[in-house]
């Protein structure tokens, strides 16, 4: 458990600290190309969730947030002897994703998004490190579910083999 609240410190200290650093040289709306055609760094202000959507329901992203947070430090503390890594880093970075945008929804009132990417052509979205960990932490998590349930799968495949050699 020790191990995913360090990963998810790191994730805090690093959104909080480029959040600050966004809002600190880029102006509101404006944009500076950091790699031309494929990363910009423009500064908004999202007052939603993600895209922007819902700007006007604050407080039940916070409320949800702290629902979400809380269940996740809870489903660590259960399984925090039987977690490997790979889990216990995907839930540090949801974690730490989840209170970097809470922090920022708690006294800021929106969140502060700044990484453009303009390489893929469809994408239109604006967002910042903590929405990052979140979607990676997230992503480990599943193939992290996936992972298990194949090898609970072989397993158990396994013992029911061993089984019917020993009754045969």
């Amino acid at each position: 458990m020790v191990f995913a609240l360090v990963v998810a410190l790191v994730c805090v200290l690093l959104d909080r600290a480029t959040k600050y650093l966004a809002a600190a040289f880029i102006g509101l709306g404006e944009s500076k190309i950091a790699i031309d055609g494929v990363l910009n760094f423009t500064y908004i202000r999202n007052e939603g969730m993600a895209f922007g959507l819902l700007s006007d329901k604050r407080y039940i992203f916070i409320i949800a947030s702290v629902i979400l947070l809380a269940a996740i430090l809870v489903f660590l503390f259960i399984y925090r002897k039987q977690a490997n890594v790979w889990f216990k880093a995907s839930c540090g970075l949801i974690l730490g994703g989840g209170i970097g945008n809470m922090i920022d929804r708690i006294y800021l009132g929106y969140v502060i998004d700044f990484i453009d990417v303009r390489i893929l052509s469809f994408w239109k979205w604006v967002f910042n490190i903590a929405d990052a960990c979140v979607c990676v932490g997230v992503g480990m998590f599943a193939v992290y579910l996936i992972y298990d349930a194949v090898k609970t799968e072989k397993e158990n495949k396994r013992a029911e083999k061993e089984t019917d050699e020993h009754d045969e």
